[in-house]
């Protein structure tokens, strides 16, 4: 067996390069049976090698020519290639093959990159749309939001000065002695009243029949309960109506719900304004101590 060592580098380097394939057909060529050839592996194929090119250099056999490795191949003159034309367009025809692969390889990844780009631009300017959108709609709701918030405080605004010019009247007619009006008339039926019927029925009924058109009702809107029982008591007091009567009077100008609420009161509390007025106001969930701010902001 030859040694590789006794081989020159540029010998080493060709066999080394050579592929299998190159191997085998040099050596079928040198007059290796192809049997044996076919049944050798690499290191089997490149001793083989080797001992020709060792052989070869001694001139043993003129058959024997210089292992090429496929570059060489391919860089000879056609004229040298001539013996081997047909592994030569082989292998020329796999690198350009190869080189077309590699090349469609390039351009497909150059097309999914350009794709991958479109769509994510194409998602960046939906989720601006998206995002333009939803500001605008939240934009919108808020300006609702705002129409409405002005609507009621306009609304409530509207009521209080119908209520204020109201009790500005009622104050007006209470200081003309036996004015030709609705108050004054029913005052001194009330006077009158009072002179034949002291009860608490009949007190209950002069300060009813006086305060039938005058008091107001109670609201549905629970934010106005402290405008409304701030107003039912200037009115007690303009009327001068009793503390055992207030309660009488409220609970007829009541709403459905705020009837149905004081239902649940024992009939003692009910004889009392404030037990009544305290009893909503925190059945509504509102407190006396904002109750109290509400009425020291309008006074």
């Amino acid at each position: 067996m030859v040694n590789m060592a006794e081989l020159t580098q540029r010998q080493q380097e060709r066999i080394a390069k050579s592929s299998s394939d190159r191997l085998r057909s040099q050596l079928v060529r040198g007059g290796v049976d192809k049997g044996e050839v076919v049944q050798m592996d690499r290191d089997e194929l490149k001793a083989a090698a080797a001992q020709i090119e060792v052989e070869k250099q001694g001139g043993e056999d003129a058959r024997w020519k210089p292992f090429l490795d496929d570059a060489e191949e391919l860089s000879r003159s056609p004229e040298m290639a001539a013996p081997k034309s047909h592994e030569y367009e082989v292998l020329k025809m796999k690198l350009e093959h190869r080189k077309m692969e590699l090349e469609a390889e390039t351009r497909q990844a150059e097309v999914e990159a350009r794709k991958a780009e479109s769509d994510k631009e194409a998602r960046k300017v939906e989720a601006e749309k998206e995002a333009r959108m939803a500001e605008a709609e939240a934009r919108k709701a808020e300006a609702e939001r705002e129409a409405e918030a002005r609507k009621v405080e306009a609304e409530r605004e509207t009521r209080k000065m119908e209520l204020e010019m109201e009790l500005k009247r009622i104050e007006l007619q209470a200081r003309i002695p036996g004015g030709d009006d609705e108050f004054g008339a029913t005052d001194r039926e009330g006077t009158a009243a009072v002179a034949g019927d002291h009860s608490l029925t009949g007190r209950t009924k002069k300060f009813g029949d006086a305060l039938r058109h005058v008091l107001p009702h109670m609201p549905s809107e629970h934010a106005e309960l402290p405008q409304f029982f701030d107003t039912v008591e200037k009115l007690f007091t303009i009327y001068q109506v009793p503390a055992d009567v207030q309660a009488k009077l409220l609970i007829p100008i009541l709403s459905s719900q705020a009837k149905t609420i004081s239902g649940r009161m024992t009939s003692d509390d009910l004889m009392s304004y404030d037990k009544v007025k305290q009893f909503l106001l925190t059945e509504f969930r509102l407190r006396s101590t904002k109750y109290g701010l509400i009425l020291r902001l309008k006074t």
